[in-house]
């Protein structure tokens, strides 16, 4: 007899993505499955939405319709849902994306065929834009063509606090909710929660598991909680947004190396990694956040504290790219916008060629 699994639909703010996403959700294919509709108290009609199509459906699956009465954030949101859910794996799924109808059988299938060890699986997606079309990839995804394997990843916590490699959308995870009864709840002020489910499970089964077929269509638009698409504007208003986001990131980063910290603690305590395993990976969490807290209050310091930090920062392991950024901040924005544009107007002959004729001598001239 096959397992109850949960899929869990969480969803704020999201009226004109919703209804296709629970349809989709409503349309998967595997059995026994229990549907989690999970609100975190819009303001706009999403909710109603909800509400209308729980009260509509006939279907097979067992719906479980949730509303917070105030805002909670993501964290909470996950915290809830794995109290809520009566599954053996849940599933995790945004009201902006879509799954796939296939997607849970695929998953279960994967799980159950390596033994049911895992405790975190995760899959490919497609890119689509607001109006449901495919849309490019962003340029940091490299994956090539999907093999439609599964595959093992392993990797020690100590290399995942480096790297946070293997990269994991968290709208593509499947988890199991045994990861929240040994470390308890996520704290409410983590972001990442994706990484920190990951490392979860690296610590207590010592792999994830990738699906290398795309089950979820993920939708890029301006209100994706991570969106860098405007990375590369250069104007006054951009610059100065920029800055906002990386102080947030600085912040949000030390915040996930802090949980870090506290669930390897909690896995070396409760056996799950040996000494010689933990001391390194823990000292690597607290320098971390040492490391992203000095950064954060670069971005909000005054000049003379922030050439500080910045040599402090110089004599660290940051990357020097980073730092080379960091440098730029220095400067107020109207300053880094004048620079910016000086930049991008003096550019080689080489660089002003066609793409067709970059392959031709260093010292060839456009015409």
């Amino acid at each position: 007899m096959r397992p109850l699994l949960t899929l869990a639909l969480v969803t704020y703010n999201q009226e004109k993505f919703i209804a296709q996403a629970v349809q989709c959700a409503f349309a998967q294919t595997y059995s026994p499955l229990e549907i989690i509709l999970s609100d975190d108290a819009s303001t706009d009609g999403t909710f109603e939405i909800l509400r209308k199509m729980t009260e509509q459906y006939r279907g097979p699956h067992r719906v479980v319709l949730n509303r917070n009465e105030q805002n909670c954030g993501l964290a909470r949101q996950v915290n809830q849902i794995a109290r809520l859910a009566k599954g053996e794996l849940v599933l995790a799924a945004a009201g902006d994306d879509l799954s796939i109808p296939e997607r849970t059988e695929i998953l279960f299938k994967a799980w159950n065929d390596t033994g049911r060890e895992a405790t975190c699986l995760h899959s490919r997606v497609t890119h689509i834009d607001v109006a449901g079309q495919p849309t490019e990839a962003p340029a940091w995804e490299h994956l090539g063509e999907p093999t439609y394997r599964i595959i093992s990843q392993k990797i020690t916590p100590l290399e995942y606090i480096k790297t946070q490699q293997p990269d994991v959308l968290g709208c593509t995870c499947a988890w199991a909710p045994s990861l929240f009864k040994t470390f308890g709840d996520l704290p409410e002020d983590v972001i990442h929660e994706d990484n920190a489910i990951v490392f979860r499970a690296l610590l207590q089964s010592g792999s994830i598991l990738f699906v290398d077929t795309p089950l979820v269509k993920y939708r890029v638009h301006g209100g994706n909680l991570f969106n860098s698409r405007n990375e590369n504007q250069d104007t006054i208003q951009e610059i100065e947004n920029q800055g906002k986001r990386m102080a947030r990131n600085f912040t949000r980063r030390a915040i996930m190396h802090r949980v870090f910290g506290h669930d390897i603690r909690t896995a070396f305590l409760e056996g799950l990694i040996a000494e010689p395993e933990f001391y390194p990976a823990y000292h690597l969490t607290l320098r971390m956040q040492r490391l992203f807290k000095q950064q954060r209050e670069f971005m909000t310091a005054r000049l003379p504290r922030k050439l500080s930090l910045l040599i402090q920062l110089y004599f660290t392991d940051i990357n020097r790219s980073r730092l080379g950024k960091l440098a730029l901040r220095l400067l107020p924005p109207r300053a880094i916008h004048v620079l910016k544009k000086a930049r991008n107007g003096v550019r080689s002959p080489l660089q002003k060629c066609p793409p067709e004729n970059r392959a031709q001598p260093v010292d060839a001239v456009c015409e």
